[in-house]
């Protein structure tokens, strides 16, 4: 008799909100995060009994602001009087000069140019806060603290301190304005951040990150978090799940890790030019990443593929040329995007024969099928939810 196969057992993860989101009966489908040591998290894949089209509608509309749940995000902090100059030498952006409230992205890669982590870098008065992806901030921590030998910092693990939302939408900033009683800065930099006293302690509003979509990320003692979100959703914010999420994301053309990052993709690859700085002194990886910019391509990149109407691609089917014989790439995200009326759009890596916009491909789905398919570039600000 064939022993049965056990499940190995995974430890939970749920956030701080998870008795709010219990209330939503309609969100028994959920979103799992698998993490490589944290286990795993269960997320809301949407709220709205009507699903996440209409929650996607009510944070773009004009005025309109998304409430999303990002706690299950890690939080590294760095101290001491190196911690600028010792992350200067390890990850790829140019982060040596950071005043408090400036922000940067950055990978940290391995000698080969692969990226072992996707970082969120933020300079505070006294430390440098960085979030991540659970599946990736353990090893930018052990990597981090590994390198460390006379420089004056330290490397902590916070996430049991901090808890993050998300507010999406182009009223994202007048809610936020509205319900805390300050003015963001005009010039806010993407991921520079304002303090605020939140949730009865310090807290930051970093500016998120999210294509032409305006987002902020309110960061607060992550014990505060539900009445955080409570005076969030009173000013008006609407709660907003995993799948509209990943719809902005697809469409946005953000790299996700687990998808379109993980340590077989090369930086360059990725198309994250807002974190890679040519100009700074060595890091590790920086050789293969100069060496690669220099040559001014690589063999495959990351790009958006647009469906016709029908067409349901799924993450992992396969790309072909248009024979549907040469096989050219792979499907990482899919989404059906409102910005064209429904149709899938992907995130993908083709070969670099098909780089530029308007090239058509094939891909095959789960059933055989070939689906007729195009690259397209974004940003895509100039279409509107009726596009077709």
């Amino acid at each position: 008799m064939t022993p049965a196969i056990r499940r190995r057992e995974v430890p939970m993860n749920h956030s701080p909100l998870l008795s709010f989101q219990q209330r939503f009966s309609f969100t028994n489908t959920k979103l799992v995060l698998v993490s490589a040591v944290g286990g795993e998290w269960e997320l809301p894949t949407f709220y709205d009994p009507s699903g996440a089209w209409a929650e996607y509608d009510a944070a773009t509309q004009p005025g309109g602001a998304g409430l999303a749940d990002r706690s299950w995000r890690s939080v590294l902090r760095v101290r001491g009087r190196d911690r600028l100059t010792f992350l200067q030498g390890m990850v790829s952006q140019d982060v040596a000069s950071l005043a408090p409230g400036q922000g940067a992205h950055a990978a940290l890669l391995d000698s080969t140019g692969h990226i072992l982590a996707d970082l969120r870098i933020h300079a505070t008065e006294d430390a440098v806060l960085i979030d991540a992806d659970p599946r990736c901030a353990a090893r930018a921590a052990e990597l981090l603290d590994k390198y460390l030998i006379m420089e004056k910092a330290v490397v902590e693990d916070v996430t049991d301190q901090w808890g993050i939302l998300s507010v999406i939408g182009p009223g994202a900033r007048a809610l936020l304005e509205k319900t805390y009683s300050l003015t963001l800065p005009n010039d806010l930099a993407v991921l520079g951040h304002a303090p605020l006293t939140i949730g009865g302690g310090p807290g930051l509003i970093v500016r998120h990150p999210l294509g032409d979509v305006a987002a902020y990320d309110v960061w607060a003692p992550r014990a505060s978090l539900v009445t955080v979100w409570e005076e969030l959703t009173k000013s008006g914010a609407v709660p907003v799940g995993e799948q509209a999420l990943e719809m902005l994301r697809v469409e946005a053309a953000i790299p996700a890790w687990g998808s379109e990052l993980d340590p077989a993709v090369l930086l360059p690859e990725a198309e994250m030019a807002d974190a890679v700085s040519y100009s700074k002194g060595c890091y590790v990886g920086q050789e293969i990443v100069a060496r690669i910019h220099a040559r001014g391509h690589t063999n495959k990149a990351l790009r958006s593929v647009l469906f016709g109407d029908d067409a349901r691609p799924a993450a992992g089917d396969l790309i072909y040329d248009v024979s549907g014989e040469s096989e050219i790439g792979r499907v990482t995200s899919a989404a059906l995007s409102p910005r064209f009326g429904g149709r899938a759009l992907t995130l993908a890596y083709v070969r670099k024969e098909h780089f530029d916009p308007g090239s058509e491909v094939a891909v095959r789905n789960g059933h055989g099928e070939l689906l007729s398919a195009k690259i397209v570039a974004p940003p895509f600000s100039e279409l509107t939810h009726e596009t077709v």
